[in-house]
This record gives C-alpha cells, sequence and structure tokens, in this order.
C-alpha cells in the first residue's frame, strides 16, 4: 500500500503545490510523424466487421455492420455475396441482438443513445417499414432478448444500473411489457420454447457458479433445473430441444472434462450427459438446437480458438464435427427450415464477417464478400506451445509479417486483470503495428501478468530461426497464461513501433 501512495504523490504531487503544467507543443516533424502513424493504423482501425446474421426464408441476410462508424441494420441477399448490402433506415444509434419474428420479414433488435447502454427494443421490416420503438424511454438496461420461434413472444431481462436485481419481461409485438419475476441476484435469458411458454433463466453467482432455471412465463414461477441442489458448476449456455419437452446444458468443474447434460425440461432429471474429453480445458460458449430437432451444434472456447461440435439432441451421440478454420467462431440462430446455421466468423486475417454452416454437409460458407481497402497483406497467424514457468502449457498466438524469415524484433504485449482467453482472430493493433517496419527493431514484455522466464521464452522461441539478416518488420504474440487447471489468457500480444 505504501508503495502505491508514494507513486500517488509523485504523480500527482502535494495538495498544497498544485501547478498547470502547458501541454506538450510538438514540433513540426512530431505533427508530421503523428499523421503518418494516424494514417497508417486508420485503414486497420476503420476496416468495418460484419456480425450478427439472420437468414429469411426469401434468401436475404440481415446483420449487423460498422461500415459506417457505428453498428448498423444492413440487408443483402446471400446468393448476392458481392453485392452492396442495403442499409436499413433506423437512427445512427448501435444495433444489436437481431432476430427475425415467424413472418419471416420482421427483425426485432436492441439499440440504445450515445452508448449510454439504456437499450430499447424496436422493430423493423426486411423492406425498411414500420420502424417502431416497443419499450419506452428510460432507465432500463434491456439483454438477453429471445424470440420464440412460432409464438412471437418476445423474452428479456432488464435492470437499472443502481440495483443489480433482473427483471424478467415477457411482451408480445403489438403489447406493452410485462414484468414477470423479479430476481436480486444477476441473470439472464438463455432461451425460450417455440410455443413461447417457458423460458431458460440462468442465474449468475460468478463466472464458476451458475444455475438454470425454468420459468413459467404465464404465471412467472422458477422451477430449478441443473444443477442438483447441494452441487456448483458453470453452466455457460442453455438450450430447449425443438419440442421443448428436454434441455441441454453444460456443466464445467475444476479437475475434469466440460460435460454436456440433458435434462427433462419439467423435473430436471438427467436424460444423458456427453464429456467432452477432447478438449477438456474448454468452456461451453453457445448450444443451438435446429428447429427440425435432429441436430445440436455446440459451440466451445478452447482458450485460444473455437471449435464446434455436432451431436444428435435425442440422445448426446456425437456426429462428424464441422470443418472449422483456426479463429473464434460465434454461433447464430439456424434458417426457418434448420438448414442452415447463421455464424459470426473471426478469423486472424480480416474482422468479422458473418458466414452459414451448411448442417447436411458441415461447410462453412461465407455470406459476404466485400474487400476491406487498404488492408494489404495480412499477417501469418498461428498458435505455439511454450512451458510456463509452473511447468504448464501456455499457449502463445503469433503473427508474422507475411513473407518474413529470420530473426524477428518481437514485442509481446500482456494484458493484466481477470483470467480470459485471448483467442487467435483479427486485431486491429496487431495488423496495424505487424505491417510496420521497424529499423531499430525494439523488443518488450511487461512480466506484471507473463512471468520474465515466460517472457524471456516467448521472446526466444519467436526469434529462433536462423537467418543472415533483419527483415526489419515486427511479429506479434498473444500469450495466455496458466491458472490452475485451465488455461485462461492474460492477453500477451507483441508488437513494435
Amino acid at each position: 500500500m505504501m508503495r502505491w501512495c508514494l507513486l500517488v504523490s509523485v504523480a500527482c504531487g502535494h495538495a498544497g503545490d498544485a501547478r498547470v503544467v502547458a501541454p506538450t507543443e510538438l514540433d513540426t516533424g512530431q505533427r508530421a510523424r503523428d499523421a503518418e502513424i494516424a494514417a497508417r493504423a486508420a485503414r486497420f482501425v476503420d476496416a468495418f466487421s460484419n456480425q450478427a446474421a439472420v437468414l429469411a426464408p426469401d434468401g436475404q441476410v440481415a446483420f449487423v455492420s460498422t461500415r459506417d462508424g457505428v453498428a448498423q441494420l444492413y440487408v443483402g441477399r446471400v446468393a448476392e455475396p458481392d453485392r452492396p448490402p442495403r442499409k436499413l433506415p433506423l437512427p445512427a444509434e448501435r444495433v444489436v441482438a437481431p432476430h427475425l419474428l415467424p413472418d419471416g420479414r420482421t427483425l426485432v433488435f436492441l439499440s440504445d443513445v450515445a452508448g449510454d447502454q439504456k437499450f430499447r427494443v424496436f422493430r423493423v421490416g426486411l423492406d425498411g417499414s414500420g420502424v417502431a420503438a416497443l419499450t419506452p424511454a428510460d432507465e432500463l438496461r434491456r439483454s438477453t432478448l429471445q424470440v420464440a420461434r412460432r409464438a412471437g413472444t418476445l423474452v428479456y431481462t432488464a435492470h437499472v444500473l443502481a440495483d443489480q436485481s433482473t427483471r424478467v419481461i415477457v411482451q408480445a409485438v403489438d403489447g406493452a411489457p410485462r414484468e414477470i419475476y423479479r430476481d436480486p441476484s444477476v441473470g439472464g435469458i438463455r432461451d425460450v420454447t417455440a410455443d413461447g411458454t417457458r423460458a431458460l433463466y440462468l442465474r449468475v453467482r460468478s463466472d464458476t457458479e451458475q444455475t438454470l432455471f425454468a420459468i413459467d412465463l404465464a404465471r412467472g414461477t422458477l422451477v430449478r433445473l441443473f444443477p442438483p441442489e447441494g452441487q456448483v458448476c458453470a453452466v455457460g449456455d442453455a438450450s430447449f430441444t425443438a419440442d421443448g419437452a428436454s434441455v441441454i446444458t453444460g456443466c464445467e468443474v475444476r479437475g475434469r472434462p466440460p460435460r454436456l447434460v440433458k435434462l427433462d425440461s419439467a423435473t430436471g432429471a438427467e436424460q444423458a450427459h456427453l464429456d467432452e474429453t477432447a478438449a477438456p480445458n474448454a468452456s461451453l460458449e453457445a448450444i443451438a438446437v435446429s428447429p427440425s430437432g435432429d441436430l445440436a451444434i455446440v459451440a466451445l472456447d478452447a482458450g485460444d480458438h473455437s471449435e464446434l461440435r455436432a451431436l444428435d439432441p435425442r440422445d448426446l451421440r456425437a456426429l462428424a464435427a464441422p470443418r472449422v478454420p483456426l479463429g473464434s467462431i460465434e454461433v447464430g440462430p439456424y434458417d426457418a427450415g434448420g438448414k442452415r446455421l447463421a455464424l459470426t466468423v473471426r478469423l486472424p486475417d480480416a474482422p468479422h464477417e458473418i458466414a452459414a454452416l451448411d448442417v447436411a454437409t458441415g461447410a462453412i460458407e461465407l455470406l459476404r464478400r466485400e474487400p476491406r481497402p487498404g488492408l494489404g497483406t495480412p499477417p501469418r497467424a498461428s498458435i505455439e506451445k511454450l512451458t510456463a514457468f509452473d511447468g504448464r502449457t501456455l499457449p502463445v498466438n503469433v503473427y508474422l509479417p507475411d513473407g518474413a524469415v529470420g530473426r524477428l524484433p518481437t514485442l509481446v504485449l500482456v494484458h493484466g486483470g481477470p483470467s480470459g482467453s485471448a483467442k487467435i482472430a483479427w486485431s486491429p493493433a496487431i495488423g496495424s503495428r505487424g505491417a510496420r517496419r521497424s529499423a531499430s527493431g525494439p523488443r518488450w514484455a511487461s512480466p506484471s501478468s507473463l512471468p520474465t522466464s515466460a517472457a524471456r521464452r516467448v521472446s526466444a522461441s519467436t526469434t529462433s530461426r536462423p537467418t543472415t539478416a533483419s527483415t526489419g518488420r515486427t511479429r506479434c504474440a498473444m500469450s495466455s497464461r496458466s491458472t490452475g487447471g485451465r488455461a485462461r489468457s492474460r492477453g500477451a500480444t507483441a508488437t513494435a513501433s
């Protein structure tokens, strides 16, 4: 504590000795250098992303894109990935969580004003007509919006900033919101039955303690489904089966592989389970059960990348897994027929892009083919394995300038804070810095989160190729930290200036 007090004293000065310090005046050369750096970085930072795709029955795809500087809704055609999409006529405010109503022509979504997080529910037609707010402008922060596949019932949670209590709200598109339950804890809606009669509510005590309940949307009553009383685990996600009779969820407990569990949706009685042994340190990110009832796609967070599993929801029997590229994948909704599953794909060489998984073949196809001008050749990315100071394996996300060989300057950026995952994926910071040339070739590593010995091994490993001359370019490394039984990233990234 004394050390921090001294630092604050040095940084801020004595309270009785306040001084006004004029801002630094840059000379002509410094201003020119800043302008050149800003121009070089802008093409990476401003490269737009496409995400949160919704597949309509008529061949259209609605999605969120940042091409105009703020996340907005656009509509294109699946068969025309090269054709510019059409922007829906909405206020220039952030849009998240689009869902298609059962009519196949209307979207509902959440939007706030100036990033204030006071999200409201809106609707708009795919043709741009019928824009309307479905909830009032108030202090509620609405989230976890779900839509009943056949009934069109909206179910979501809300809270106010001064109170962590979670309100569960049910609403018809043409009706008023109705609060049916208030939980003193933090939680969210994970799924709703097709007929809109029940929902799955996940109470979150911590990253490692979550409880799944079924809510009767007419009465507002809860039934505990998982884990049983007296047991603790991280649930992650949950989904009803197509007929609503069962629930598929997960359980993560330190020291054992993650487990997928099928439960009776009325009683919580276990009907089947499957242990994930191929990725024993993975976390459950999402479960998507096809409306046809014969397929469940499970997204796993394997720490430095995503993996997908295909299961038969009737008995959790493993099916042929989809072919997944190295990167991060977010699972969206199925189309109405259950033939395609919408995805958001984050690869190391490009910003977020929307895609679709063909459930029959397991193939993933990008839904947009839009160039991001100025990006040039992206860095080459790979996941390398090092030995941490405690003897455990340390995954390192390595980014190399394309075509680079030999010894390269290496910078390691270490992210502090709570444990989390650093997936190998597109990053504007890595893209812009990794593409730059450096005459001095500085190397930097922060030992605050990554032990000094491990940082040295990162540096040695990423510069170990034999060479006769330096290319003058920079390699980057994203590293994770071993934290007990599960490898969790502190986000170490190597770049140079």
